[in-house]
């Protein structure tokens, strides 16, 4: 997921977590599902501002989510849920 630096508290956070980091963890990680086979459950996109940071309305503190972030993932888990269970 993207972090974000909007609050004081954030700011911390983000201080260890650079996007550059995060943007390359994530590709890694969706280069190993597909080289074996995994489902890749992609929250940062959905999840993401026009600034590459985490939405602030879907977090408190800028790492984790709030109500409205876990509402905003939970579709995106539950697809990822069902395309694992699937027999395609």
């Amino acid at each position: 997921m993207p972090i974000n630096n909007y609050t004081p508290t954030a700011l911390k956070f983000f201080l260890q977590r650079s996007p550059e980091k995060i943007l390359a963890l994530n590709e890694w990680l969706k280069k190993y599902c597909a080289d074996n086979g995994l489902v890749y459950l992609d929250y940062y996109s959905a999840m993401v501002d026009g600034n590459g940071m985490l939405k602030a309305g879907l977090t408190a503190d800028g790492l984790h989510p709030n109500a409205a972030g876990f509402a905003a993932m939970a579709p995106l888990a539950q697809a990822a849920i069902d395309k694992a269970g699937s027999t395609e």
